[in-house]
């Protein structure tokens, strides 16, 4: 038995596609008496479900002893290693460790005084020869702009236009006012380009490009007022930055003729013109034939293809055999082979991190991601790749999509008899606001430059929403849910809440007033409602900013008939919460937010002096709180905060709750909401503070739930403590 080295499209060339022809070869199933090293055993019980190494660490001379006794599937490890060791020369064969990571055919690898790296063993899809628990992928050239990466990106999308209904065709479509022909033109002194189209009123077939623009300041290629007629004319080539001009070669390689780029289609010093255009964001993305996804670039000058080191094949010779071909893929800094790289997702696909760009992924009919070492297709209906195993590296699956808005058509498409999967009247309405809340929590944790783009940023998947279902908006919220919309929480702890900016862009009641890197939640997908709230409610509304109902507002309030639960709101210093803050003298750093409840007595201890204060505290009768601060809120000024009496650094300023309903609890307030288990009701509050000089005028400031152990403790205290705390009943207004 021996290995030999063979070229990728060799590879390629030899390769049957026909899976009914395919052979398996399982080089552990013959006598491996003789083994001294750690390659599965035919007698081992999970062997014939799937090859399950030894993970203990080893090196490679004890393989290729073990090889050398007659163990045969020691020589085919041994072939394997020495192949990657061929590959990647700046492995030693003689100072570095391996460990099998499991079964797949998974190695990690540590040289001498660095960190491990995964390399994945697979055989070519296709082959005629299918090795026994090793996974199927494509070979990959290594670079994305190559005819086989195209090939294979062509085939895909194909496949989607011929045989996905959900997904139609995208040709032949209403066209938007402007775009790019990406036909090669050149100007009088010879130099390639292209150029700026009016084509409002006519039909045919574009693509638009999703990409993070990077610094803005080092794009000077954008259409301006001074600019336009210029671009009707002629845009160099070299003007043009990478990512752009790579999307236009895309284009062409394609076939597609036009190409909508926001920065050049839309006049970006025309307030006028951005607003206009800006309310047909939803159809321009939802028309195209394809949006390109330049997923893998920080800007707009890192491109759309990437050149990483392709993969490496061997060939398996064995006398009276057919040959068996192996590929030998690096899968550090791409892969999803070692579990923590999902925690620099955001960092191999930083065009994910981005909040616009969810909104043009829900309304784009079809995608190409152009990711480092592959191109990935996906659709309403599906999602694929170049090398065909979702499994191992070079790629994970791509966020959530969240609604599959670009297969909605008007009204008629949400009846319940076509898309409900049973669902019928209020269940599947109920269904899609849900879905919408899930949209929110992924949307709210991605990046904007501009905080006042935060409704913006979404408005187009929110306006075809409202198309379909006939429903009012107010910043981020539908009207026919808002007490659901309402019952919003921050998920991040206190040491990563961000203050309220300067940049006012939704009222307090709004999700979209607040930053939170670590997104947001709702009680309202976990939970049963009562409705009674809502008749409180005489009025709702918001002033939008332009012409675009869904985009930005400049005031928004809600005006309800209620009473209000006065309580207090205290910063915690760490002097009363752990033994260890009593060490320093003074200024003791703030340890969190509650209430002031009979719940949150300092913890006792000798010679300590706790913070005190003269005002009442709440009695809530052992239940549990879920307390959520909106935002970091110390203004004194502002919020009325006073110090305590003692030696630490607690503060308290006045608030009020005002109750919005119970629902079904899951046994410990919101932290529990999601994990499915039945438990007792719970009650939600928002949390209000009073803005000075303006009576009955309120802001949000947070959402408490509070869980008792029995219904019956939760309606004594209903009973008991909560009319005690009551104001009369009144007209407020939430800003």
């Amino acid at each position: 038995m021996e290995s030999i080295a063979v070229s990728i499209q060799d590879v390629i060339n030899t390769a049957n596609y026909a899976k009914a022809d395919q052979i398996g070869v399982d080089y552990f199933a013959s006598d491996t008496s003789n083994c001294t090293s750690n390659c599965p055993k035919p007698s081992d019980a999970k062997h014939r479900k799937a090859a399950s190494f030894n993970t203990a660490p080893f090196q490679f001379d004890h393989v290729a002893l073990s090889a050398g006794r007659g163990c045969r599937g020691c020589k085919f490890l041994s072939l394997l290693l020495s192949g990657m060791f061929e590959a990647y020369p700046e492995f030693s064969p003689y100072t570095t460790h391996l460990r099998w990571t499991g079964a797949q055919f998974t190695l990690e690898v540590t040289p001498k005084n660095e960190s491990p790296r995964h390399i994945q063993f697979f055989y070519p899809r296709g082959a005629k020869m299918r090795v026994f628990s090793m996974p199927p992928s494509g070979v990959l050239t290594g670079d994305t702009s190559s005819s086989t990466s195209f090939d294979r990106a062509s085939k895909l999308i194909q496949q989607c236009e011929d045989g996905h209904l959900n997904c139609n065709s995208g040709r032949n479509v209403a066209l938007p006012k402007r775009l790019l022909h990406v036909t090669e033109i050149s100007n009088s002194s010879a130099d390639a380009g292209i150029k700026l189209v009016t084509t409002e009123g006519k039909t045919g077939t574009y693509a638009c490009l999703s990409h993070c623009w990077g610094d803005p300041t080092l794009i000077h290629t954008k259409t301006l007022s001074s600019t336009i007629n210029e671009y009707y004319d002629f845009i160099p080539w070299v003007k043009l930055p990478k990512t752009f001009q790579d999307a236009v070669i895309v284009c062409r390689k394609l076939c597609i003729e036009y190409l909508w780029i926001d920065s050049l289609c839309i006049i970006q010093d025309s307030r006028n013109d951005w607003e206009v255009e800006s309310t047909k964001m939803g159809n321009i993305y939802r028309n195209s034939y394809i949006t390109i996804a330049a997923s893998a670039s920080p800007g707009s000058f890192g491109g759309c293809f990437s050149k990483t080191k392709p993969d490496h094949c061997i060939v398996i010779k064995e006398p009276g055999q057919p040959d068996v071909y192996v590929g030998i893929r690096d899968c550090n800094g791409a892969g999803k082979s070692t579990k923590n790289m999902e925690a620099s997702f955001f960092k191999h696909f930083p065009l994910f991190s981005r909040a616009w760009v969810y909104q043009e992924r829900m309304l784009s009919r079809r995608l190409l991601y152009c990711n480092k070492s592959e191109f990935q297709v996906g659709c309403q209906e599906t999602l694929q790749c170049e090398c065909g195993s979702g499994q191992i590296a070079p790629h994970f699956s791509p966020a959530p999509r969240g609604l599959n808005v670009a297969s909605l058509k008007g009204p008629a498409s949400l009846k319940p008899d076509e898309h409900g999967g049973g669902l019928v009247g209020q269940d599947f309405t109920s269904l899609w606001y849900r879905n919408w809340m899930e949209v929110v929590e992924t949307y709210a944790k991605l990046n904007l430059t501009k905080g006042s783009d935060k409704l913006p940023a979404l408005s187009a998947t929110a306006r075809i929403l409202a198309e379909n279902m006939g429903d009012g908006y107010l910043a981020g919220i539908w009207r026919s849910t808002l007490m659901e919309g309402l019952l919003w929480y921050v998920r991040a702890p206190l040491s990563k809440h961000r203050p309220r900016g300067e940049d006012w862009r939704a009222p307090s009641w709004s999700w979209a007033s607040i930053d939170s890197p670590s997104g947001l939640g709702f009680i309202a997908p976990a939970t049963r409602f009562s409705k009674s709230f809502e008749g409180k409610i005489e009025a709702a509304e918001c002033v939008v900013a332009g012409q675009d109902d869904f985009g930005q507002v400049t005031s928004g309030f809600i005006r309800l008939k209620a009473s209000l639960g006065r309580t207090f709101w205290r910063i915690r210093c760490r002097g009363c919460t752990t033994p260890a803050g009593r060490k320093g003298k003074a200024g003791f750093p703030r340890a969190d937010d509650t209430l002031y409840t009979n719940e949150t007595f300092p913890l006792p201890a000798e010679g300590w002096v706790p913070c005190e204060f003269t005002e009442p505290r709440l009695d809530v009768m052992g239940a549990s709180l879920g307390f959520f601060a909106d935002a970091l809120i110390d203004d004194a000024a502002r919020y009325g905060f006073f110090s305590c009496i003692g030696k630490g650094s607690c503060k308290l300023a006045p608030c009020h709750l005002l109750y919005v309903h119970r629902f079904e609890g899951r046994g410990g307030g919101v932290r529990k909401a999601k994990t499915g288990e039945r438990g007792i009701d719970a009650d939600a509050f928002l949390v209000l503070t009073e803005i000075k000089g303006q009576p009955g005028t309120f802001e949000r400031i947070g959402l408490l739930t509070i869980t008792h152990d029995s219904q019956a403790k939760g309606e004594d205290w209903f009973k008991s403590v909560w009319p005690a705390i009551l104001t009369p009943e009144r007209i407020i207004t939430l800003i």
